[in-house]
């Protein structure tokens, strides 16, 4: 069976990444041309070479090297224990050793270690995000499957394991990127070609040379040696350095802003991307519920911060303060008292819940509000209550003041709490219409009533929560945009979340069609399917379908994505970067990584700053088209010029340029040129 841990691809040895660097067409070349220069003895020249050779393979060796050894040291921080009962006896293990049948405890917080199937379930919900892209916490009940890798937010349960290390579904994930071998980057080709051209230019040189000095009489001994002479000058020894030097340091700037860069080539392809294919849960959003909007005494509220810090406020759409801040109250008051989670503080500042998360959601607003939450529960301690049940989908609590005053409070549904209201805040009809507009725009509504007696309820508000977008997502799409970058939303939620998370990040504008879900796909034509903007409800392995039409559609692209949503079978695996890195894939499939984490517009600025200003994904050119210059300057590489990032106008053979220019300009000029 082996143990509980996802398959991993093997790693190299020493020798073995001393082997890899030496056989890089380019160290290739200083070799041969230091054996030459050990032929002619000029030792000056060998020593050089020599020390370019170790300085280069040494560099690329400890890069590796140290980036494995930082992957290791946060894989040992994060070795996951579970609570297993074996024989009756209760005990903790290393989630490693878990085997399928062990019986596994869970209670909130805690997270599933390998796939199983719930055998005693009270309350439970899971946050099952890090593998199906579900930004809502999912109920699940007796003999209904759980998988690796999702997290209990309410309840307790007690789950036989089924499946553990790779038959389960976070093995079958991550068995995507193992097999998967390192293609050559960018840079890579562009060099492996630079070493073929000097190889040939060399060798015929080299022929000229020695076949015209006998021509003139010289001896042959003298012209071979005057022709290894020549071969050696003609190899540039530098290059290599250079071109190491550069990736270090670009390796060393991003080690500062907390990326761990694997591989030096990989640092090259960085400013290339054209198209990036994210993840939305914890990517382009923080992956934590907070409430967003507010529905009270008639009048619709906005919430500002982020996450379950309790700092914030609570305003009208128009800025304004709250226009009826009685009611206000009321709501904030309840959506405590009716509540079993708490909020703690860790000792990095870091709030987190313990308990469900939209109930720590409504503490963090009820903060927000300027409403403490242990002075409210400690002024109307509770004396009863109704737990939350999947089947009434409502919690009802009693509570009783100092002063003798009785307070029962429900929240849930709306539709369910709406049952025993009167029309004190309008119409049934009219409050379902305000949930129903909430729910569409991708929230989870939560609606809360109080009475006196337990009797006569009546309407406080209604919560409209969700996965508040980071607050810098919208200017990151409107830089990406500017860059000439184009972004797809591929998520594992629901569409209408989606589409409301695309639109208001802007990624898609106002009234835009309807995402396409992960089980049409199929039936979506390949030219539809690369226009695509938003994809929803996709499974993991759907992903590398939607990211195909990615991928012939641009030039470069990029996968973005967090936890295990995203399997790599469509990257080869080049950094991993805690807040997240760029990296780019060709149409023709090469290489590219997925982040774990999201700020990767951080990367594009540095290499952008010569894009177009106009918001367009298609940027104007205001340089002339490389079709104008010279035959002889069409091998040029376009990473080289000063019109990267922009087309040729008036160009009907395809002569767009990717944001390096790449072999989309050369191969459009050479099908346009006369002669060519």
């Amino acid at each position: 069976m082996g143990p509980n841990h996802p398959p991993a691809p093997q790693r190299r040895s020493t020798a073995g990444r001393v082997g890899d660097q030496l056989r890089d067409p380019m160290i290739l070349l200083l070799q041969g041309a230091a054996v030459l220069s050990a032929v002619l003895r000029d030792w000056s020249s060998t020593a050089i070479i020599a020390t370019v050779v170790v300085f280069n393979t040494t560099v690329g060796v400890l890069q590796q090297h140290r980036a494995d050894r930082v992957m290791a040291e946060l894989g040992r921080l994060s070795a996951p224990t579970a609570l297993v009962r074996r024989d009756g006896v209760l005990a903790t293990v290393p989630a490693s050793q878990l085997v399928p049948g062990d019986e596994v405890v869970l209670a909130s917080g805690d997270v599933l270690p390998a796939d199983g199937v719930v055998v005693e379930a009270h309350d439970l919900e899971v946050d099952e995000s890090p593998v199906t892209g579900e930004s809502l916490p999912v109920p699940r009940r007796e003999d209904e499957e759980v998988l690796a890798a999702t997290r209990v937010t309410r309840g307790r349960a007690v789950v036989v394991l089924t499946r553990t290390g790779a038959a389960s579904s976070l093995g079958r994930i991550a068995s995507l990127i193992v097999g998967v071998g390192a293609r050559p980057t960018p840079l890579q080709r562009r060099l492996t070609r630079l070493s073929r051209l000097l190889v040939v230019l060399v060798v015929a040189l080299t022929v000229v040379v020695v076949g015209l000095g006998v021509a003139q009489g010289r001896p042959w001994g003298e012209m071979v040696l005057v022709g290894l002479s020549l071969t050696v000058a003609a190899v540039p020894e530098s290059l290599p350095a250079v071109v190491t030097i550069a990736l270090a340091l670009g390796a060393h700037r991003m080690a500062q802003r907390h990326v761990v860069v694997r591989s030096l080539p990989a640092v090259e392809t960085l400013g290339s991307v054209t198209v990036v294919a994210t993840d939305k849960t914890g990517t382009i959003t923080e992956g934590r519920m907070s409430a967003q909007v507010l529905w009270v005494a008639g009048e619709r509220l906005e919430v500002a911060g982020s996450g379950y810090a309790p700092t914030g406020e609570v305003r009208a759409a128009d800025g304004a303060p709250p226009p009826d801040p009685v009611a206000l109250g009321r709501l904030l008051r309840d959506v405590v008292l009716c509540n079993d989670a708490d909020l703690v503080r860790d000792e990095d500042g870091e709030w987190s819940v313990v308990g469900d998360t939209l109930e720590g959601a409504l503490l963090a607003l009820a903060g927000r509000g300027g409403v403490d939450a242990d002075t409210v529960r400690s002024q109307w301690p509770r004396t009863g209550e109704d737990p939350f049940d999947h089947a009434t989908r409502a919690m009802t609590s009693r509570h009783r003041s100092a002063d003798g005053q009785t307070l029962w409070v429900r929240k849930g549904a709306p539709e369910v709490v709406l049952r025993a209201v009167g029309g004190s805040q309008g119409p049934p009809e009219q409050v379902l219409a305000v949930a129903t507009a909430l729910a569409g725009a991708g929230l989870r509504v939560i609606a809360a009533a109080d009475s006196a007696d337990g009797r006569a309820w009546r309407l406080v508000g209604l919560v409209g929560i969700g996965d508040a977008p980071r607050a810098a997502a919208r200017d990151v799409v409107a830089t990406l945009r500017r860059a000439g970058i184009r972004l797809v939303l591929v998520t594992g939620d629901h569409a209408g979340t989606a589409g409301a998370v695309a639109e208001q990040v802007g990624i898609t504008g106002p009234g835009a069609a309807v995402p396409v879900e992960g089980h049409e796909l199929a039936a979506v034509p390949p030219a539809q399917r690369r226009a695509l903007t938003v994809v929803a409800r996709v499974v993991p392995e759907q992903r590398c379908t939607s990211w195909s039409g990615c991928r012939r559609r641009a030039k470069w692209s990029r996968c973005s994505a967090t936890g295990s949503t995203t399997p790599r079978r469509c990257v080869a695996p080049t950094s991993a970067s805690p807040p997240g890195a760029v990296a780019r894939r060709s149409r023709r499939r090469l290489p590219t990584s997925c982040s774990p984490t999201t700020s990767w517009a951080r990367w594009s600025r540095p290499w952008r700053r010569g894009a177009a200003s106009t918001p367009t994904s298609a940027p104007s050119c205001s340089t002339p088209c490389r079709a104008a210059w010279p035959r002889w300057a069409s091998w040029w590489p376009a990473t080289w010029s000063a019109s990267r990032s922009r087309c040729c106008p008036g160009r009907s053979s395809g002569s767009t340029c990717s944001p390096t220019g790449s072999w989309a300009w050369r191969s459009a000029r050479s099908r346009s040129t006369p002669g060519r």
